[in-house]
């Protein structure tokens, strides 16, 4: 069984994964291999794994969510930025206006939330832009990266025409549909439909 481990915060801005005493359960999560390695390594790839697991998030803490959700923000903004031909130097990705201040404004109870600020969420998102970057490039391009993290992602900033079977009306018996893609809901089901 996986040891109870909690995020902290360092005074430095370094997101670590800490084992716990176990008296809170409100901020603890058994932790794995794959995410001990990842903290270890950086902040970057600590949260870029909370990012690529899904499906078992349904009983995590909210400081575990609230990390996921920051990387979450940073995936949707990346996966809107456009592809730079090789050769080139890539913007950097931009954040959400105002997001760090809201941040730093709702960070839960944890070990080091006194730490946190405008400033460390933006070092936080240079680092994972810098992290993220770097192994897209090594697995052949951002869209196939963004693919293996989180496969809805491919979606976001597209346009999706869908035809839809409308029985009531037998004289306008279809309908057309588009969803555009702007960021995922907490459901990861992407869109929202607007007839035409």
């Amino acid at each position: 069984m996986a040891s109870t481990h909690q995020i902290v915060l360092s005074p430095h801005g370094r997101l670590l994964l800490e084992r716990s005493n176990g008296d809170d359960a409100t901020t603890a999560l058994a932790a794995d291999d794959e995410w001990r390695v990842a903290f270890a390594e950086s902040s970057a790839g600590g949260l870029l794994t909370l990012a690529a697991r899904r499906g078992e998030s349904g009983a995590w803490p909210a400081v575990w969510m609230f990390w996921r959700e920051f990387a979450d923000s940073f995936l949707t903004a990346l996966a809107h930025s456009p592809e730079v031909a090789d050769g080139q130097a890539a913007p950097e990705t931009a954040p959400p206006s105002d997001l760090f201040f809201a941040l730093t404004l709702r960070i839960p109870a944890m070990r080091g939330a006194e730490y946190a600020s405008p400033e460390v969420f933006a070092a936080l998102w240079r680092e994972l832009d810098a992290h993220a970057r770097a192994e897209a490039k090594a697995a052949g391009g951002l869209k196939p990266w963004l693919g293996q993290i989180n496969p809805a992602l491919h979606l976001l900033g597209k346009v999706t025409f869908h035809l839809a079977e409308n029985k009531r009306s037998p004289e306008t018996p279809f309908a057309f549909m588009a969803t555009y893609t702007h960021r995922l809901s907490a459901q990861e089901k992407p869109g929202k439909g607007v007839s035409s």
